[in-house]
């Protein structure tokens, strides 16, 4: 893989023409990954791309909100017309079709990796192995592998996945909560009468929420009154429920399921926690940043990314409930330095997590592409 700067915006132009994106996902969720790609499509639009997405249609979620925003819809089959100039692909799923498409479309193939670890690189035996060498078939036709963060790229660069593609890492965006919001949520922590530390993800094993609830358990010794919010949905949430009854903590957790918007929910905690080891950016980590909270993460995957430890957030040794339980009291019992770290988040994340940033990253990478660079 050759490296690319993905963060030097505004340059000028090759061509008038319009660049022309397709976006491909294959995925019927709407979590994290797609959430992402629906808002770089609405930004790119807004910096003057001909960005459009094309999903499957059973990816309702998506489909509502794409309508929404006025992003166009391509069928994924028998609409091949041809001018596109980049084919941008974000699952493993989607690359078998991107490809295909770059090809017919004639245009340049653009991959984005949003895990460390992606589902191909954990299949065991010879599944796992016809999985990854799969990938580097088709990732051997690509012009441009998209990273969005370090610690996913150097993986990536482990596992020989792009060889002949440029790189280049360029963080997710979020939508950061507006001066207002941030600042009814600084007035309401400051108003409460009990501290509420928030979580939110998809409930899965490897996110190792386990770790939290036993932390909860040595949290609740100095602050009984603390509440706890479990955000999101997925295989391990009976597991989970089952492990916070058997531990007493019944009273303690507000398990709220799949929310369309996280948003109301960082608004009313004091802190936000991570604990999954291999964060491959931390979107809903970056979004607690955006709404002031300080947050705390594992020292391991891209979560120390994100932040400055002790400055904009707080790192803790990973699947170590004691130490994160430690973490949370230490802010917990000093409010005014709480204030000032999330504050500090804010900063950062409006600085360095906007989509306004990520699209005007993507766009200077889209069009540093040789093929991009050729046909234009």
């Amino acid at each position: 893989m050759t490296d690319v700067p993905g963060n030097a915006a505004g340059r000028k132009r090759d061509s008038d023409r319009t660049l022309r994106v397709l976006h491909v996902v294959r995925s019927t969720a709407f979590a994290g990954t797609e959430r992402h790609v629906l808002e770089l499509v609405s930004e790119l639009r807004a910096a003057g791309c001909e960005a459009d997405l094309t999903c499957p249609r059973a990816a309702q979620m998506l489909r509502r909100e794409a309508t929404a925003a006025g992003v166009p819809l391509r069928p994924i089959l028998g609409e091949f017309r041809g001018d596109a100039d980049i084919v941008h692909v974000h699952d493993g799923r989607s690359a078998v079709l991107g490809l295909g498409l770059a090809v017919l479309e004639r245009a340049a193939l653009v991959r984005t990796q949003h895990f460390v670890r992606p589902a191909s690189a954990a299949r065991p035996g010879w599944r796992g192995h016809t999985s990854l060498l799969a990938h580097r078939l088709i990732n051997g036709r690509l012009d441009g592998y998209v990273c969005v963060s370090d610690a996913a790229a150097g993986a990536a660069r482990e596992r020989r996945d792009a060889v002949g593609a440029a790189l280049a890492v360029i963080p997710s965006g979020v939508r950061l909560a507006s001066d207002v919001d941030a600042e009814r949520a600084r007035v309401a922590r400051a108003d409460a009468a009990s501290p509420v530390v928030v979580t939110a993800g998809r409930l899965e094993r490897e996110r190792r929420i386990d770790v939290l609830l036993d932390a909860i358990r040595l949290v609740r010794y100095s602050f009984p009154s603390c509440r706890f919010v479990v955000a999101g949905a997925g295989h391990a949430e009976a597991e989970l429920k089952s492990q916070g009854r058997a531990l007493g903590l019944e009273t303690a957790i507000d398990w709220t399921g799949w929310l369309p918007e996280i948003g109301p929910i960082l608004a009313q905690g004091h802190v936000y926690v991570n604990t999954w080891p291999n964060e491959g950016f931390g979107m809903a980590t970056a979004e607690a940043m955006g709404y002031g909270l300080p947050v705390i993460v594992t020292d391991t995957g891209a979560s120390p990314e994100l932040i400055e430890d002790g400055i904009s957030g707080m790192v803790v040794k990973a699947v170590d409930p004691p130490a994160l339980a430690s973490k949370i009291c230490e802010l917990l019992s000093d409010r005014g330095r709480a204030e000032r770290i999330g504050a500090a988040a804010r900063a950062r994340a409006s600085n360095r997590y906007s989509f306004r940033s990520t699209a005007a990253s993507m766009l200077d990478f889209y069009e540093q592409l040789p093929r991009v660079r050729r046909e234009r």
